[in-house]
């Protein structure tokens, strides 16, 4: 059914009216799924082999069938064009510099190069921030060297990431400030900010996974690379770091017990995989009896919601993992006002 009104577009459509790409044509056929197609059959072919391998990644919209229609105008003369069915994504005028930026390394990460990073170019679908436009530039290359983009992608991203909680643990340790310190190392360009935020510890499904793919990719014994062999063992020292913070604070303010605020991996997700709250609340709970995750997005019996965060009638400790949206944050300062609870902020010493 979607492929005949698919086809039927394609034959009828007003062209001057249909959405234009950088080569694409572009109809919505109902809210979930339109018809994309171009005048040749080249850059159909390129532009749905690009979407469909970075879908794979939930870096773009999925696709559907792949059609081939001819039409004729009004003095006889036939054009044939050649399309696919696609997810539609919302656009969003407001995305960010550093959400445009993490999307252009995602897909960098699986041999992608998006030249046109542009807002009108990418869009949401299923809460992910997507591209849905293929000016991209294609790195072709043996198996071997693809499967190292994508490990080595995925490499260094937490590596930066272990680099900056380590100085966290550095500027704590010697009285500096935090934000006066990473903000002076960014601003050197070679640098930069993106990437450049400390955690309670990062996780996710991706990097832990690469990071063990690539530790199989070589023998041991043969070559040594301690830089990147060590990566997950500094993300767990961190992890255990930050949880030693919670338990003194905890105890040296005698406190009632430990609220984790934000269960999944990053904010703006429902991704549990391989999150830090895990870890830390596994750490927590040798020494701590009371310890509770709360999640405003993620619906599980084991997380806790605002109304029993607003039946607390004794002091807390209130641990944010991450950043949360303004309104969030504005309720919780009220429930720790009330109940004369305490807050750690593990990213902002």
């Amino acid at each position: 059914m979607l492929v005949d009104i698919a086809k039927y577009k394609m034959q009828n459509c007003n062209l001057k009216e249909a959405k234009k790409g950088q080569t694409a044509h572009y109809v919505e056929l109902n809210p979930m799924w339109a018809v994309k197609f171009f005048e040749n059959k080249e850059d159909r072919d390129h532009t749905y082999r690009l979407q469909k391998y970075a879908s794979e990644s939930f870096a773009a919209p999925p696709v559907g069938e792949v059609l081939v229609v001819t039409r004729q105008n009004k003095i006889g003369l036939s054009t044939t064009f050649w399309g696919y069915i696609t997810g539609v994504a919302t656009l969003d005028k407001d995305i960010s510099s550093d959400k445009m930026k993490e999307l252009s390394d995602k897909l960098l990460s699986i041999g992608i190069k998006w030249n046109d990073k542009r807002r009108a170019n990418c869009g949401y679908y299923n809460g992910k921030l997507v591209c849905i436009d293929f000016d991209c530039e294609v790195i072709t290359t043996d198996s071997i060297s693809s499967q190292l983009i994508k490990y080595l992608a995925n490499t260094y991203l937490p590596l930066r990431l272990s680099f900056v909680n380590e100085a966290t643990r550095l500027i704590d340790y010697s009285g500096g400030n935090l934000d006066d310190v990473l903000k002076g190392v960014a601003l050197d360009n070679r640098i930069g900010q993106h990437y450049f935020r400390p955690s309670p510890s990062w996780g996710g499904s991706c990097f832990p996974k690469d990071l063990v793919e690539v530790n199989n990719f070589y023998d041991h014994e043969k070559l040594n690379l301690p830089l990147i062999s060590n990566i997950i063992n500094t993300n767990d020292i961190h992890a255990e770091w930050t949880s030693k913070n919670i338990v003194d604070i905890y105890e040296s303010k005698k406190l009632e017990g430990v609220i984790l605020i934000g269960a999944a991996f990053k904010e703006d997700t429902d991704d549990l995989r391989n999150s830090p709250t895990t870890e830390v609340f596994k750490n927590l709970k040798s020494s701590i009896e009371n310890v509770i995750v709360f999640d405003e997005i993620i619906n599980n019996e084991d997380i806790v919601k605002f109304d029993y965060l607003e039946s607390l009638n004794s002091p807390h400790l209130f641990v944010l993992m991450y950043p949360v949206k303004d309104s969030t944050l504005d309720r919780l300062n009220k429930i720790i006002e009330d109940s004369n609870s305490v807050t750690y902020i593990p990213w902002s010493l």
